[in-house]
This record gives structure tokens, C-alpha cells and sequence, in this order.
């Protein structure tokens, strides 16, 4: 008659399994053991086989759902580490924003030329026929008039100097220069000339702008040139608007 080996499924005639020893009295057979708990599936009666299937699908779902709360945890942990490093660079941010703005309200950096630098960049910007620099002594409205000025006449800024200075050229000759330049004690205008003068910037822009405090500075220029040299004096206007220093009026 043939046997089928309950340890290896091998068939068998004698009273043990020649293949796997299995029923040999004096021979310890570790498969068998194993099968004990874990029965191959081709020995499996319906019911166990539904049964493992069962377990099966169980340890899969547990699986599944420890994988799912891992990277769970794990995008949690990354949010939390991503709204950490946004909450400091925010501030970092914002500190450095704060000390910026109190280091360029102090003058600190990014200081702009004082009300002297002002009068002294505008004659000289007038000598080296430099538009942007002449332009930067200005208000915005009036510093627009120019640009517009300028691009209405299609010419470069070293011609609209010249052009629009021309009587200079005139008297002193081609590339006259600025050989000397000094300003005197600067008298702080009231705040009736204050109000003056910003009524006078309204009326003459539309826009009105908040003069913080203002001064009346004589300044002495000295021109030479290959014509003729003079030395000429005015009384120059400089308010203060915002944290920086604009001309408002010359008087030659």
C-alpha cells in the first residue's frame, strides 16, 4: 500500500519514510515537528486552508497599517521640522529686517549724502554733465519732469547736460570743471518757510511732502574753463524729506 509522508510528502511502502526518515523509531525527524504547527497546505482540510487564508490576509492589513502609521509619523515629523525652520527663518527674518531699518534710520549704512553733499552734488553733477547724479538732488516729481524731459528730446544725458547748460559752455568753454567749492554757516528756515515751501511743492506737483526741518546754506563755486573762470555765489534751499536731503530752491 502507498503512504504518503506526513513530513515530506514523499510516498513511502515500507513503515517509515525511506526519504525523510519519518516514523523510524530511533530518528528525530525536525520536519515532522515543524508540520505540526504549520501544516503544508496540500495536507489542509478546507476549513484550515480558509483559516490561513484568514490569518494571511490579517497579517497583511496589520502590515499595511503599521506601514501607513509609519509614514504618518514620518510626514508629521517632516511638518513639524518644515514649520519649525519656516517659524525661524521668519524671524531671523524679521530681525534682521528690524536692525536694517534701525541701522538705516541711525545713518549707520546705507547713509545718504547730508544737505552739504546734496549742493555739492548738484553743481558738480551740472560741470560732469552727469543726469543721474544731477537728478538725485531732486524730488521724485521734479526728478520725473526731467526723465520725461530727456526722453521727449531723444537725447543722451551727456547732451541734455550740455544743452540744457549750455550758457555755461558759453562763458566758461568746453569742459569747464569745478576747481573750487565750500559752503558757508547754513541758517535753519522757520516753520512758516517750511509750510512755504511744501504749499509751493503742491501747487507745483500736485503731491504734498512732509519737510522734517530745512536750511538755507551759501555756497561759493569757482569755475575754469578754457574761455574764462569765475567764481560764483548762491543761497541754496535744502529741506529734509523722509531721511533724505533734496534741493528746493537755488537763488544766484
Amino acid at each position: 500500500m502507498i503512504k504518503y509522508c506526513k513530513s515530506c510528502g514523499k510516498e513511502y511502502k515500507g513503515d517509515w519514510c525511506e526519504h525523510c526518515g519519518h516514523g523510524k523509531p530511533d530518528i528525530e525527524v525536525k520536519a515532522y515537528d515543524k508540520y505540526k504547527v504549520n501544516k503544508p497546505e496540500r495536507f489542509m482540510t478546507e476549513e484550515e486552508l480558509q483559516e490561513k487564508n484568514r490569518l494571511r490576509e490579517k497579517q497583511l492589513e496589520t502590515q499595511e497599517e503599521q506601514r501607513k502609521g509609519k509614514e504618518k509619523k514620518s510626514r508629521s515629523a517632516q511638518k513639524k521640522k518644515s514649520s519649525q525652520w519656516t517659524f525661524i527663518i521668519t524671524v531671523a527674518l524679521v530681525f534682521v529686517g528690524v536692525v536694517l531699518f534701525t541701522l538705516y534710520s541711525s545713518g549707520v549704512i546705507f547713509k545718504p549724502a547730508d544737505k552739504k553733499e546734496v549742493i555739492q552734488n548738484y553743481f558738480y553733477s551740472i560741470a560732469e554733465k552727469d543726469f543721474d547724479k544731477y537728478i538725485s538732488t531732486m524730488i521724485a516729481p521734479m526728478a520725473d519732469e526731467y526723465r520725461q524731459e530727456l526722453e521727449e528730446k531723444g537725447l543722451s544725458k551727456t547732451d541734455f547736460m550740455g544743452q540744457s547748460y549750455a550758457d555755461y559752455t558759453e562763458t566758461f568753454g568746453e569742459g569747464f570743471s569745478i576747481t573750487k567749492f565750500s559752503t558757508g554757516r547754513e541758517v535753519q528756515m522757520s516753520a512758516q518757510e517750511i509750510k512755504a515751501s511744501q504749499q509751493t511743492i503742491k501747487a507745483a506737483f500736485g503731491k504734498s511732502y512732509t519737510i522734517k526741518e530745512a536750511y538755507r546754506i551759501p555756497a561759493e563755486v569757482t569755475y575754469e574753463g578754457p574761455v574764462s573762470g569765475s567764481t560764483m555765489n548762491y543761497y541754496v534751499y535744502v529741506g529734509k524729506i523722509k531721511n533724505k536731503w533734496y534741493i528746493l530752491n537755488i537763488e544766484g
